[in-house]
Formats: C-alpha cells, structure tokens, sequence
C-alpha cells in the first residue's frame, strides 16, 4: 500500500521512538517516501535522508537500501503472479509479510525466477512465504542454476531483467544440468538404492587438491572439476564412500576422458543426464561408470550401476578438496 503524509509522518516518529517494526514494514514505508517526495522536505537527496533516518531509528543505510530492494523485488514478483493468473491471495502485501521471509531468500527466490520455469518458481514463492523451504536450500538451487545466466549483459536494462534465453542452446543445456542437480539433491540417497543412510551429503562443484599428484595418464588433469560429489555412508558400520557425479545435458566425446579421471578420486563415478536430452551410445561408456538419467516427472533412473573401487588410488585429494572448499579456500 501507499502511505499518505500523515501514515509516513506517524510511522517515522514511532520508529524514531523506539518502536518495533518488520524489515518489510520498514521497506514498503521507505518506498512511500521515495515515491512521493517527503523525503524532500528535510533533504538535498534521499540518499542523504535515508542515511540520516537510519542514524535516527539506529540501522545502516546499507541495510535501508536492501529493505526497499528486496520489497522491490517481491512487489515485482507479486504483480507477476497476478499477471500469470496465479492466486494471488497467499502473496501478502509487502508490509503484511512476516519475519521468515527475509531479505535475502527474496533476492535469492528472484534471481532463480530468472531461469526457472515460470510456474516452478511460484511453487518456490509459496514455500518462501510459508516459511517451508530453508536459505541453504535456495543458495544452493541459485549456484546449481546460475551458470545458465554466465556471460549475459544487461543492454541497457536493469540487472533484474535479465532472464535466460531458453532458445539458447548453451543456456539451455545449463539450465537442464541445473535440474539435474536439483533433483539429485531432493531425492537424497534414494537413486542409490539407500533409504535411510547413516550419513549422506551431496556438494556441488568439488575440486580436489591434486597439484601435486604428478601423474600424466590423463591430459590435463590438473584441471579435473566434479561437478558434484556424493558422500555416504550406509551404515554405522559401513565406510564412507565418495560418489562422484558428472553432470551433462549432451554427451562429448570431451566426458569420455573426464570420468575416466574421475575414477582416480573417487570410489565410484556416475554419469547424470536427462532422459530428454539422452543423445549417448552407452556402448561408448567405459566399463564401471554408472549412468542415471532424469525423467520428465523428475524421477530418478538408474540405467547402468557402477563399479566400487576402494582401492582408489587419489580419494584423499578429494576429501582436501572438500575440505577447502568447506573453509572457502
């Protein structure tokens, strides 16, 4: 809603005061002032006056300014909604919001919408208001999903304009691997034939610390990245396993070496595709990758079990991989 001059003026001596408020109550106030210029009356630019309220009510005018974008932002995806004929009636108004949906989960649920499938992200929007759906598990559906916006520029448009082409077929292909991810990600350990693990953890984009491995059997393995790997450990008795996952909306020649590396730092490797996309003669795989393969209701499908090796010569640079990538090293 818009505030009228006497709501702005009674809001701002009750947060001068003291009194409580939601940071998206503080967001659709602020948009009120910059929209109709009260802010004029007490300084050159609301730049200016919003780094003097925020002296006032005790808050930075960094944090300020992320309030009114993330209200921006949920406004932006509220109107959509409407828009796309989707019910609108549990998407508040801005300052109706509670306190769960913070700033962050909004930025975060609108960059996804830039590449997901319209309807999917208003699945994500319900489960952001609810509150069901943690931080973690956004930021890490935004990395999986990122590299399909990798490279785009603006053109004159605000950043948030920017949406994937799905037209693009390298934008496309990201997008697809990003599902991919996804779904591994929600079924847990089910794909591997185990319900209830003693431990289970999937990381995206590993790469292990092999600058001192000092073999040649592979060009360029150096350079080796897995895009995801899988650790598990099906029983308290059972040892801990590390899967490692590559991820491919098309098949090159260019996988084919790459997953024979993989089998150095992992105890088994996997080939995760599309069933869409499935444009391999599994005859070209090596004996012992396992293939798994997306369906179109999201349903994970073994199409070829792995071979376990234990004896896997470089697991321990795998795990220092992890293990630096834990501490952001």
């Amino acid at each position: 809603m818009a505030f009228t001059e006497s709501q702005i003026q009674s809001e701002i001596a009750s947060l001068t005061e003291g009194e409580s408020r939601t940071w998206a109550q503080i967001g659709a106030l602020l948009h009120s002032i910059k929209e109709s210029g009260y802010w004029r009356n007490e300084a050159e630019s609301f730049s200016n006056w919003l780094e003097s309220f925020g002296d006032k009510i005790g808050l930075k005018r960094a944090t300020l300014w992320r309030y009114m974008s993330a209200g921006k932002k949920y406004n932006n995806l509220r109107r959509s909604a409407a828009s796309f004929s989707v019910e609108t009636l549990n998407y508040p108004p801005l300052e109706e919001l509670q306190n769960h949906v913070s700033p962050e989960n909004l930025e975060l649920l609108e960059k996804l919408s830039r590449v997901m499938e319209t309807e999917d992200s208003y699945c994500m929007m319900d489960e952001v208001i609810r509150g069901t759906i943690r931080r973690e598990t956004l930021r890490e559906k935004w990395q999986a999903f990122r590299p399909a916006l990798k490279g785009q520029t603006a053109r004159g448009k605000p950043y948030e304009k920017i949406r994937v082409d799905r037209s693009n077929e390298e934008q496309f292909r990201k997008i697809i691997e990003g599902e991919i991810y996804t779904a591994l990600k929600e079924k847990g350990s089910n794909w591997m034939g185990i319900s209830d693990p003693a431990f289970f953890k999937l990381i995206l984009n590993v790469h292990p610390d092999i600058k001192s491995v000092g073999h040649s059997r592979y060009k360029d393995v150096e350079d080796l990245d897995l895009d995801a790997v899988a650790l598990v450990k099906e029983d308290d008795k059972s040892p801990l396993l590390v899967h490692g996952i590559e991820i491919a909306a098309v098949f090159t020649p260019g996988i084919v070496n790459k997953i024979e590396s993989m089998c150095w730092y992992c105890n088994c490797v996997w080939l995760a595709v599309h069933r869409n996309t499935l444009n391999m003669d599994l005859g070209l795989i090596s004996e012992g990758i396992g293939v798994i393969a997306l369906s179109d209701n999201e349903d994970i499908e073994v199409l070829v079990h792995p071979a376990m090796d234990s004896s896997s010569p470089y697991i321990d640079r795998t795990l220092k991989g992890l293990l630096l990538k834990a501490y952001g090293v």
